[in-house]
Formats: structure tokens, sequence, C-alpha cells
């Protein structure tokens, strides 16, 4: 009897693919393995859309139950300015800054991004302290706000710092397509810089291994070197690009310097905003927490904690396999 004809053959035979093409037994359980591998990945995945979508939609019942009619800025915590300057700071910061000069010009299609960048991040030097939030908790609600309502949600006040501006540019530009941990940890930091730079707080109040080493400043009564483990003898020999200052990892600034930030192309922030990943076991809604005495939101201690420790800041695999030549940027020297 042929083996076509012999049913107990047939049965022992693997089956074969609608291709055509058949598999050992082996093989079948390295594809089960796989897809094994595979499912659990998108579950995990699901699951963290899930939880941001729940974080947002509990957000928006707490902020849909707060009484209306109430102006943003609580006067508990108020700024002391003027009225006539809180009505006029953001028109004469919009004519001091001209945006509409600064948004990218076409003729440079790949490093746009980094140039915008450039813009935006140097007119901190051009603002004075009474232009400027120097309320940290104001400014942590402004931020929470705008990612969990949107920008929109946080610019209706009379005041609006340009600080906020920078970054809410910034964010629109680069990260609007990222995560909720992306964007608080991203945008959290460079507005810590930034207030350093203003020097509404001192520079050892940002992380060591975030501090520049050269300090600019108009005045000759202020200091200008600092020390920190983050410090690089190039951020305060060479002349760089500003944005250069802004990147976490110090041997990635180092880098910077030195090659005139030839790799920060459109591609590189497209995958960079994308690929960062902060390693945070809690929960989402540990995040931030809401006060309804102050009506304001603040970022947790155990997030500000993780997020002044750069050993949490990584990278997805894929970015290195993009960008290999700066793979020990992110790892040494930090």
């Amino acid at each position: 009897m042929s083996r076509a004809n012999n049913p107990a053959a047939s049965r022992d035979m693997p089956k074969s693919w609608s291709s055509g093409r058949i598999l050992t037994e082996s093989q079948r359980q390295q594809k089960r393995n796989k897809d094994r591998i595979n499912k659990e990945k998108r579950r995990k995945k699901d699951k963290k859309v899930l939880e941001e979508f729940e974080l947002k939609l509990s957000a928006l019942e707490t902020q849909l139950h707060k009484p209306s009619g109430k102006p943003y800025c609580s006067t508990r915590l108020c700024f002391t300015f003027s009225t006539i300057h809180l009505m006029s700071v953001k028109d004469a910061y919009c004519m001091q800054c001209d945006f509409a000069l600064c948004y990218p010009l076409k003729q440079d299609q790949t490093y746009v991004l980094k140039n915008y960048g450039d813009q935006l991040l140097g007119q901190v030097h051009h603002f004075t302290r009474s232009q400027v939030c120097l309320n940290e908790s104001i400014s942590q609600d402004v931020l929470i706000r705008a990612i969990l309502f949107g920008w929109d949600d946080v610019k209706t006040g009379t005041f609006w710092c340009p600080l906020w501006e920078i970054i809410y540019r910034l964010d629109t530009a680069i990260f609007s397509g990222s995560g909720l941990l992306t964007r608080l940890s991203m945008l959290k930091t460079i507005h810590s810089l930034l207030q350093c730079f203003m020097q509404t707080t001192g520079f050892r109040d940002i992380p060591a291994w975030y501090r520049p080493r050269y300090v600019p400043t108009t005045s000759a009564s202020n200091v200008n070197l600092l020390t920190g483990a983050g410090d690089r003898p190039s951020q305060l020999m060479f002349d760089h690009d500003i944005s250069a200052d802004y990147f976490a990892w110090p041997g990635l600034r180092e880098r910077l310097v030195l090659t005139g930030s030839q790799i920060l192309t459109d591609e590189f922030f497209s995958n960079f905003a994308l690929s960062f990943r902060l390693i945070w076991k809690q929960e989402l809604s540990a995040v931030y927490a809401f006060d309804p005495i102050t009506e304001l939101y603040s970022l947790s201690r155990r997030f500000t904690e993780s997020l002044r420790d750069i050993q949490n800041w990584t990278m997805d695999q894929k970015f290195f396999e993009a960008f290999p030549e700066i793979y020990y940027d992110f790892t040494l020297g930090i």
C-alpha cells in the first residue's frame, strides 16, 4: 500500500500550510512560542494605552466637576503683578520674540526641528524675571493640565509665562505624538533648565548630570562656573548649538558640542520622541496628584525622584538600530 493511500501514515505526516510549506514539530513549537511572545507584547501595549486613556478620562471627570466661573489663577497662589502688567505681558512677549519669524525655514528641510528648537530655547536669554512665572506649583499645574486636557485649556488665563510658550511649542513640534510619561519627563526637565538660565532657581536644584558647566549671564556679579557630575569641558570650551545643552545624557551633549549637532536631523528627533522610555513601575495614576483645596495638579514625590535618576532614562532598542554610533553616549560617563 502506498503512503498516499495509508491513513495511518497520513496522520503522521506534518500538515502543510495553504502555501504548501510543511513545518516540522520543532518549527511549529518555535512559531507557537513566537506568537505567544508577540501576543503578550500586544497585550502589554494595549494595557498601557488603556491606562493612559483611563487616566485622562479620570482627569476630565475631575475637571467637569469643578465649580465653573472661577479664574484659572487661584488668588491664594497668584503672582505679584499689577493688573495692567498681567494684561500686557503676553502681547509684549509676542512682539519681542516675533515668533512668526521663528518658525522653521523651508530651505533647510533636514534640520528644521533643530533650528526651530535653537530659536525657541535661545529666547530665554532675552527675558527678565518680572516676565516669568516664579511659582513652581503653578508651573507644574500648567504642564500637567496641558498634557491631560490640551494646551488650549491652560492658555485662557490673563497671564502666560514665556517659558510655558517655549515648552508648548517644543511639545507641539516634537513630542505631540509621544505618551504621557515621555511628554511629562521631557517638558518638565527642559522647563527646569530654562528656569535655571533665568536665575529663578539655582542650578544645584537640578540633577548633577543635567547641569551645564558654563552659564551665560549679563551681570558680572553672577557666578558663571558650576560643578557637577554632568560637567563636560566641551560645553565650556566650544561654541555649540543651544539645543545641545538640553539633552539629559552628558555623553550625548559632549558629542553634539564636538560634532556641531550634525546628528540632530528631523529623522533623529522623530525617532527620539517615540523611542524614549522612562522606567516607571507604578501606575500612571501615581505620576501626579490633584489638591482639591488649591485646585492645582502637582507631580508626585516618587515620580520626581524617578525623574532625577538618570538610570531611569532609557531608549528603545530600535532607536540604537537607527543610530548605533551614539549607543555608548547614553550609557557611559553618567
